[in-house]
């Protein structure tokens, strides 16, 4: 197998790929959402810094992640095949795995 056998691709499933990245990547923000709420309950803290004034707010954390992932839903549809937006997708998709087993990880020694 060629190491750019995916640019041999059509266009059309690379922008399918990206779609289901991005399902992936929403069910992982909605498990980041839900682990985080266990971990605060259960006497853990927030250590992100750009959602520690919101994490109080269950709503607003939700409401947050909406809204990202509905830009990048709105990028995502606006934007031809483009290698920095798949990079970008899956480096970001990789980041919320790592996210949602870390609070798993911590939960389960609260």
């Amino acid at each position: 197998m060629r190491l750019d056998a995916r640019i041999d691709q059509p266009a059309v499933a690379r922008l399918d790929q990206r779609w289901r990245v991005f399902v992936a990547l929403s069910v992982l923000n909605l498990l980041d959402v839900i682990t985080t709420e266990l971990v605060l309950r259960a006497g853990g803290h927030e250590t992100n810094p750009v959602v520690q004034p919101i994490v109080s707010n269950v709503f607003a954390v939700a409401g947050l992640k909406v809204v990202a992932l509905s830009v990048v839903a709105l990028l995502l549809a606006r934007s031809r095949s483009s290698r920095a937006i798949d990079l970008g997708l899956v480096i970001t998709t990789g980041w919320y795995v790592a996210v949602v087993g870390w609070n798993t990880v911590v939960l389960a020694q609260l």
